[in-house]
């Protein structure tokens, strides 16, 4: 086997100065792909903190309306006793009223 003369090393060393640009390239391609990801991850976190806070924005709201209509359930529970509370009254007073003028009435209409 004899020794490879300067030109064949030339092309060789020539050969691999192209697959090392094309490895170069490669890579450099890969690098800024690797680039955009990060950027768009990074907005997405960004968007992720953003909807976090508006979901917690919202829980807060619900909690409120929440708290809002369990106190208008018990102020109805409440009026609905003092009506009825009322309508005793009423009652416990009509009722004697009525039956003192009941008497009255029957001698003014009927003597």
């Amino acid at each position: 086997m004899t020794e490879p003369s300067i030109y064949d090393l030339l092309q060789k060393i020539g050969e691999m100065q192209v697959e090392l640009a094309k490895v170069t390239k490669g890579v450099e391609h890969q690098t800024k792909l690797i680039e955009e990801w990060r950027k768009e991850a990074a907005q997405t976190a960004r968007q992720a903190d953003a909807a976090e806070d508006k979901a917690d924005q919202a829980l807060v709201l619900a909690n409120q309306a929440i708290s809002k209509i369990k106190k208008a359930e018990d102020d109805a529970k409440q009026a609905v006793k003092d009506r009825k509370a009322d309508r005793k009254w009423f009652v416990g007073i009509m009722v004697p009223i009525v039956l003192a003028l009941v008497p009255i009435i029957t001698r003014f209409y009927f003597n």
